[in-house]
């Protein structure tokens, strides 16, 4: 299985389809095409690293996105009080 895929998997179920191919999709393909080429370059430990930096960026990047959807919520909310 390519890298992220466990992680494709997961955001396509939690996000709706605009969110996913808006914020996370192209984290993923970039990933993968860094991952393939430092692969083909025979560079193992970088594709390593190239895999854990951006799972790491992808769960920061769930955190963003999960606290401003939370935050524009209670925004509207507030503006809604008398």
């Amino acid at each position: 299985m390519p890298p992220g895929g466990t992680a494709l998997k997961v955001l396509k179920f939690v996000f709706t389809k605009r969110a996913f191919e808006s914020v996370f999709a192209q984290t993923i393909a970039d990933m993968r095409e860094e991952h393939a080429e430092a692969l083909h370059n025979k560079e193992f430990h970088k594709a390593r690293w190239i895999v854990v930096r951006d799972h790491f960026g992808i769960i920061l990047t769930v955190i963003f996105y999960v606290a401003t959807a939370i935050g524009k919520k209670l925004l509207g909310i507030w503006k809604m009080i008398p």
